[in-house]
């Protein structure tokens, strides 16, 4: 891995790769890819998901460009597709962070040369931070995470107590029923206060997450979102009234997601009352890189404005009924826990190309439901074009996947990491 600009090293394709011809051996990614060959005449084995490299570098150019417009910084969440080529595009387009999920993430990130992680969960693995303290010894890498109880800062900060910096830390806030985080301002200024008392810990924020109240874009939601992103900003004002943040730290940071209801989580995080230092207010956004046709399609306040970069081409085995064709890709190949694929195109054997009307209605493991009008022209070894739902849940079924221009001719390939 090439960990300056996330580009894949010169690797072998071979079995360990799905979709991905059966070369000749030694075939490696800049060889496959020198003669930039149509998707489909590559030889590429059915089904294979394919991203369009214009969406991509539209989307990070959108959000961007929406973040720096209001003042707001980016710290894209990278579990999506945990590809560090698209890591790279983002942060060169001005991404203050990458956020993580996990300890492991937070290695993987690493190695892949990002500068600095924003860890959106709470650190308790004590065996990982010696780990941690090492990497923060290195002046020009930068580290944050969340704490929610005294029991967390007691571990984390007993673990931390050796390092040269004191680990950076946000309070997370939560919601009733929801995931982590505290309940109640008093929760929030007891761990604070503990944060406070620890050697190894530096309390420079306040973070949460909106998910909880849903992705709809009516006014009971939206409303419940903005008051929820409002209150982080109310707490991080009273933290730094009552001198509970770090008076050393040279900013405090304020941080919420935003993959959906980015105008409302935007617009709440530019309404922070002064403080003693200067605010960063960090949107979490991930979703957004790759956008999709289903979820985020239909829910997202910049879905006009984002492109679906995931296709996902497969074959027609059968047609064994009127009205009905299994298609090769299944519950292995596409994401189905917010939404079932959606049919796009028809690639008939003359190498036509055209709509695709129809109904995913379930999915098997390896096999697609397809419902279909009984005039629809879908033949045995067609092939289809399907869009996914959420995007988060897609990148993690494939290890490689071709990066496609606008006519579908394969200019490079991209590693994910899961």
């Amino acid at each position: 891995m090439n960990a300056a600009n996330g580009e894949l090293d010169d690797e072998l394709i071979d079995w360990r790769f799905k979709g991905f011809p059966a070369l000749a051996p030694g075939t490696t990614v800049s060889a496959f890819v020198a003669a930039k060959p149509l998707l489909f005449e590559a030889g590429f084995e059915w089904p294979v998901m394919a991203l369009r490299d214009s969406a991509i570098e539209h989307n990070v150019e959108v959000l961007a460009h929406w973040c720096s417009d209001r003042g707001i910084s980016l710290a894209p969440h990278g579990k999506t597709t945990m590809t560090p080529a698209l890591f790279a595009r983002q942060l060169a387009a001005g991404a203050w962070a990458m956020t993580a999920a996990t300890p492991w993430q937070v290695r993987a990130y690493r190695a892949f040369g990002v500068p600095r992680v924003l860890l959106a969960n709470e650190l308790v693995d004590a065996a990982f931070v010696p780990w941690l303290v090492e990497q923060l010894a290195d002046p020009t890498f930068d580290f944050l995470c969340y704490v929610d109880s005294i029991a967390g800062v007691s571990l984390l900060g007993g673990a931390a107590s050796s390092s040269t910096r004191p680990i950076k830390v946000l309070v997370e806030v939560g919601v009733r029923d929801g995931r982590t985080g505290v309940r109640s301002t008093g929760e929030a200024r007891e761990v604070a206060q503990a944060v406070n008392r620890s050697e190894g810990l530096s309390l420079v924020g306040v973070a949460g997450y909106e998910g909880p109240f849903g992705h709809g874009r009516d006014d009971v939601t939206l409303t419940a979102v903005d008051r929820y992103v409002t209150s982080l900003t109310d707490l991080l004002h009273e933290l730094d009234k009552d001198a509970l943040l770090d008076q050393r730290a040279d900013e405090y940071v304020l941080s919420c997601g935003g993959s959906g209801q980015v105008d409302v989580v935007s617009a709440a995080l530019t309404r922070v009352p002064a403080c003693s230092k200067p605010v960063r207010s960090v949107l979490r956004s991930g979703s957004y890189v790759t956008h999709d046709h289903g979820l985020y399609a239909q829910t997202s306040s910049l879905a006009a404005e984002l492109r679906p970069a995931i296709e996902l081409w497969a074959q027609v085995w059968s047609r064994p009924e009127p009205g009905l064709a299994l298609v090769g890709a299944g519950r292995r190949d596409v994401p189905f826990d917010s939404g079932l694929p959606i049919p796009l195109l028809r690639r008939s054997a003359s190498g036509e190309l055209t709509p695709l009307h129809g109904t995913v209605t379930k999915l098997n493991d390896q096999h697609a439901f397809l419902s279909l009008a009984a005039d629809e022209p879908l033949e045995v070894g067609d092939l289809v074009c399907l869009g996914i739902s959420h995007p988060c849940t897609a990148h993690d079924k494939w290890q490689l996947l071709p990066l496609l221009d606008d006519e579908r001719r394969v200019i490079d390939c991209v590693r994910s990491y899961f």
